[in-house]
């Protein structure tokens, strides 16, 4: 049911340098894993697709390597919770604000019951200006059909800088929509992509950090 309390919860401290992005684990539905057989994997492989984790230091002037991947995951552990956790270490270490695909509702609610709600990144509805009541982003055709746009500009402006030979594989290899179920990576930074464009990273870049967030209505 909905959750209507206040819940204290950690957020990084200038979290606003670093964006992760999460693309969950998850098994395939038939229909998805013959399309990915067709693309070159077998089904029974197919069926199960790993997890992506990628850390985006944001564009600092001060420090011309930024605006680059600095951590790149692409993998899958175990259990989903091993996963999860993972998540939350990679981001503690680099104090980066989360920026999750929104399919799996269970890693968001993991976030706030482990104390890091103040980690996530949102974006601001366009209509209200308000800030949206999840963090991240549903991975549909359209979103990811922004990722491809914001990709685009990201191979153009500063792709000789990135040092991430897992990542440009990826990029180098996806052919469109339909590839990015076996391409967890790719999705994982394009999410970091998006996230980066939030307004509310600005906001937080030039408000003082507070240790309480408010999760009224979240879920």
């Amino acid at each position: 049911g909905l959750r209507q309390k206040w819940s204290q919860s950690w957020t990084p401290i200038d979290g606003y340098k670093f964006t992760c992005g999460v693309d969950m684990f998850r098994n395939l539905s038939p229909i998805q894993a013959k399309q990915a057989a067709k693309l070159g994997g077998s089904i029974t492989n197919s069926r199960q697709s790993n997890g992506g984790i990628a850390i985006l230091w944001e564009h600092d002037p001060q420090y011309p390597t930024s605006g680059r991947c600095v951590l790149s995951y692409n993998y899958r552990p175990p259990t989903q919770q091993e996963f999860m956790e993972d998540v939350l270490m990679a981001a503690q270490y680099f104090g980066a604000l989360i920026y999750p695909e929104q399919n799996v509702e269970r890693f968001i609610e993991y976030m706030f019951d482990n104390g890091m709600g103040g980690y996530g990144l949102y974006d601001t509805d366009l209509v209200t200006g308000k800030m949206k009541p999840l963090p991240g982003r549903y991975t549909t055709n359209d979103t990811l059909q922004e990722i491809f746009r914001e990709y685009k500009d990201y191979i153009e402006i500063k792709i000789m800088g990135e040092e991430h030979d897992d990542l440009l594989m990826q990029v180098k290899n996806i052919r469109g929509i339909e590839d990015a179920t076996r391409n967890d990576l790719f999705v994982a930074f394009g999410m970091c992509l998006l996230g980066s464009k939030s307004r509310v990273r600005e906001i937080i870049k030039h408000d003082d950090q507070s240790n309480l967030i408010a999760i009224d209505d979240l879920f």
